[in-house]
């Protein structure tokens, strides 16, 4: 798949195009991405997902924008492992952005620069000013500049009831309950989040605290199962006691992790942390505790 960002040209002879900002790339996105290839190969069209940076509520209304569960570049490394989609365009969310209408978009982006043949959204899909374009005002454009819309249900019928339902909202709520197996069952795999150490432990070869970043969605203090590693290329997961602690006050979340084997916890080392699940008790952590998630600390982040 290849990222591009608002500066690049497209002359295609057509596309079938996803929007949305796909946060977490989530089981009910990758629908949307699974139709998005079969109208591509039905179209025999490269398939381009449209997504924005940053959020729009961030931009908006920062103090209610909900917390991200992917940055940017690991949305769309995810975007990518789905194998569905050609090309990745990042629009700017900014002042134009916002107040551009529905219309405006619809001719200047998908039409004239994407060439849009099928539009694939979620069923509750709406952009443009004041988020007038909801999906009837697609599909009335789409008539009037040739282009089908696909609005598609994030929950289905055959879905089994036990299943939660599969939205970004969903996962944060239940990411912030500390309901991590719930979570990785909505996402397809274990949420992570990338760290900053900010302080090594007493055993600095295999311990140290992480500050996490402000804006991503974190579990609620508490200890948990999981896993760390390094964020440079081909780093080992290591299956780790983590121990989430949270200065309200002070806007601050931090993570305590002790690995089950050597890592390095230098101060500024960047590191990815895996949540498997929660602690029922808060045991002092204390090495080969959490050593039964070892069997999940070996997968690589996919979608």
């Amino acid at each position: 798949m290849k990222p591009n960002d608002d500066s690049a040209q497209y002359a295609p002879s057509g596309s079938v195009v996803a929007i949305g900002m796909f946060d977490g790339v989530h089981r009910g996105h990758r629908r949307v991405l699974d139709h998005l290839r079969e109208l591509g190969l039905r179209h025999g069209l490269p398939t381009v997902v449209l997504t924005f940076d940053p959020h729009p509520r961030a931009f908006l209304n920062p103090q209610t924008a909900p917390k991200l569960l992917c940055k940017l570049d690991d949305r769309i490394a995810l975007l990518s492992a789905t194998n569905a989609v050609d090309q990745c365009l990042v629009l700017p969310f900014d002042l134009g952005r916002s107040k551009e209408s529905v219309d405006d978009f619809v001719r200047g982006t998908l039409v004239a620069r994407l060439g849009t043949r099928a539009l694939v959204v979620g069923e509750d899909f709406a952009c443009g000013h004041a988020r007038r374009g909801d999906v009837d005002c697609l599909r009335k454009l789409g008539n009037e500049f040739g282009f089908d819309v696909h609005a598609l249900p994030l929950r289905t019928d055959t879905d089994p009831v036990t299943l939660p339902h599969f939205s970004s909202t969903e996962t944060r709520r239940v990411i912030q309950e500390g309901d991590l197996k719930r979570a990785s069952l909505i996402l397809g795999r274990p949420y992570e989040l990338v760290g900053r150490v900010v302080a090594g432990g007493r055993d600095c070869a295999r311990s140290g605290e992480a500050e996490l970043p402000h804006e991503m969605c974190a579990p609620p203090a508490g200890s948990y199962v999981g896993a760390v590693r390094h964020e440079r290329q081909g780093s080992p997961w290591i299956p780790a006691a983590l121990l989430v602690s949270e200065a309200r006050f002070m806007r601050r979340r931090t993570v305590r992790f002790v690995a089950d084997g050597a890592i390095d916890s230098s101060t500024q080392t960047e590191l990815r942390v895996r949540f498997l699940s929660k602690e029922s008790s808060a045991p002092e952590p204390r090495r080969g505790l959490y050593s039964s998630g070892a069997e999940h600390a070996t997968t690589a982040m996919a979608a």
